[in-house]
């Protein structure tokens, strides 16, 4: 009984930034807003067929610090096409650092959504 797989990454937010994120992951980043079995408020955000990224609503009552004093660090998309990616960054303005592992032929962007969550795009080069 293994786990084979992430199935999602969840980020419960504020209303105010709902349409922000939203907006950020799919002109951005590249995913594609999709069917929702849920009636509450939020969106899950696609690759391909899979619900990668869900977008949920925090209650108004809801006690939550939005700060870096967790063990969170990032999140990591698997991309194809650096070339092209980094020319859609640039254009959109989204500022980014670019790593090269040599010894597994990846090159990793890294880079921050607008409620600053560290987001790694990885390519493969061989």
């Amino acid at each position: 009984m293994p786990v084979s797989d992430i199935a999602h990454y969840n980020l419960r937010i504020p209303k105010e930034n709902m349409e922000a994120l939203c907006l950020f992951y799919t002109s951005v980043i590249g995913l594609t807003v999709g069917h929702r079995p849920l009636k509450s408020v939020g969106y899950w955000l696609y690759a391909g067929d899979k619900p990668l990224l869900h977008l949920s609503l925090a209650s108004v009552d809801e006690k939550r610090e939005y700060d870096k004093h967790n063990a969170f660090d990032h999140i990591a998309f698997s991309c194809t096409d650096l070339t092209e990616f980094e020319a859609h960054l640039s254009h959109a303005e989204v500022q980014y650092k670019r790593n090269v592992i040599t010894e597994t032929g990846r090159v990793q962007l890294f880079l921050h959504d607008p409620m600053e969550n560290k987001i790694e795009l990885n390519f493969s080069t061989v």
